[in-house]
């Protein structure tokens, strides 16, 4: 999932602007370097940036008890739409999280 398919509640018009700012005319955030597939200012993101539990309620409803499955949801759709359905990329994703099922 691109940065602009996210839709997030900022009620703050400051943080609304910085956030339609970082979404470039590609639909991927400004500061995601591709290439390296790194953010270039993680450090110093935004809280509409940061995947914690009260981020997820905040922004997006989305309860805490709710927030790995739906990061894991993001993260599937976001190789989905990069690599496709049947990549290596995704299968990967998957066998990772299989496995720290297992381990938990």
């Amino acid at each position: 999932m691109k940065i602009s398919d996210l839709k997030p509640n900022l009620t703050d018009p400051a943080e609304a602007a910085l956030y339609r700012s970082m979404v470039g005319p590609d639909g991927w955030c400004i500061n995601f370097d591709k290439p390296t597939r790194s953010c270039k200012i993680h450090a110093e993101r935004p809280r509409f940036c940061r995947v914690e539990p009260e981020m997820f309620k905040a922004l997006y409803g989305i309860e805490e008890k709710d927030m790995d499955k739906e990061a894991r949801g993001f993260c599937q759709d976001q190789i989905r739409s990069v690599y496709g359905g049947r990549s290596k990329e995704l299968k990967t994703f998957q066998r990772v999280v299989r496995n720290l099922k297992k381990s938990s």
